[in-house]
């Protein structure tokens, strides 16, 4: 049988980013939850767009920053 996924493979290959793809990652991690709860706020009385609002709030990450 033919898949879309690569084989699964036990090997990690280490990576980092640097300062300006952290920073990407972190402003596409938030502004595309940001711009879901807006639209899903948009559709009043849609119980499924409550929901997803209500799922996208649980996504909050209230723990300290660690900026200096």
């Amino acid at each position: 049988m033919e898949t879309d996924m690569p084989a699964y493979s036990l090997q990690q290959h280490a990576m980092s980013l640097d300062n300006e793809e952290q920073q990407a990652l972190r402003y596409c991690a938030g502004y595309v939850p940001f711009k879901l709860k807006k639209l899903y706020l948009k559709l009043k009385g849609n119980e499924v767009a409550k929901q997803y609002t209500g799922i996208i709030d649980s996504w909050v990450d209230d723990s300290p920053s660690d900026k200096e």
